[in-house]
């Protein structure tokens, strides 16, 4: 299972890396960072809602610091899954599959490993953004934050190949029809989040380098919350892709 899901992840980035233009409304990667940026640069812009800045003139504390950083990540995690399944729908592709000896838990698994790659690259540039934006310092608790950063991607990662499968969830669907996936998850992310947060907010505290064990209960969680993602999707999944 785990070959198969390599070459579906490798085939689901080539695809969107050198064709983007078969990705509907353009390339995944693009669509995900400019939403992901725009959230930060809608935050920075409203200083007299405290939201930027507090009413001494202070940066945005950490933990909301932390939190944007998930939401906006969030919201390019949602945009990334509804576009890996648009290939298989539009050349029917996904009938094939369907078709073929290939256990449907792999194919979650190679949609899970290519959204993650894509999760990760968009990240990689939403950090630095949200840091020159909200004038942020980077801190050296990166023990906590890297450990939750790691584990609230595998579960966003996890819980998007099983709802971007679902067909409301197609670019192709009504506006109202493809939100219905987004709207159901947002209850199931809140502990992700929460946790995420957290954890994440020690990458812009500069004084604090120790792993404390304070953070032990949500590094907990987010393994709870990931192992629990990653069993129903293993279950769910076959039903959902077969639409059954």
């Amino acid at each position: 299972m785990l070959n198969t899901a390599l070459l579906i992840a490798g085939k689901a980035l080539r695809l969107c890396l050198t064709r983007g233009r078969f990705c509907p409304g353009g390339p995944i990667l693009l669509q995900a960072l400019i939403l992901g940026l725009l959230i930060i640069f809608m935050f920075s812009l409203v200083p007299a809602m405290a939201l930027s800045k507090n009413a001494a003139g202070e940066p945005l504390a950490p933990a909301l610091a932390a939190m944007l950083f998930w939401m906006s990540s969030l919201a390019a995690q949602t945009v990334i899954f509804q576009h890996l399944y648009a290939f298989e729908r539009s050349g029917g592709v996904r009938l094939l599959l369907r078709a073929a000896p290939v256990a449907p838990q792999a194919v979650w698994l190679g949609k899970a490993l290519a959204g993650l790659a894509f999760l990760v690259i968009i990240q990689l540039i939403l950090f630095p953004a949200l840091v020159l934006l909200l004038q942020q310092k980077v801190g050296l608790d990166w023990q906590a934050a890297l450990s939750g950063f790691i584990l609230a991607d595998v579960g966003l990662a996890a819980l998007g190949a099983l709802l971007g499968a679902f067909p409301a969830a197609a670019p192709g669907a009504s506006h109202r029809r493809s939100l219905l996936p987004a709207i159901f998850s947002l209850p199931l992310l809140i502990p992700l989040l929460l946790a995420a947060a957290q954890l994440f907010q020690g990458a812009f505290i500069p004084d604090v380098a120790v792993f404390t064990p304070d953070a032990l209960p949500w590094l907990g969680l987010l393994t709870a919350f990931d192992a629990l993602t990653i069993g129903a999707a293993l279950i769910l999944f076959p039903y959902v892709f077969t639409e059954e």
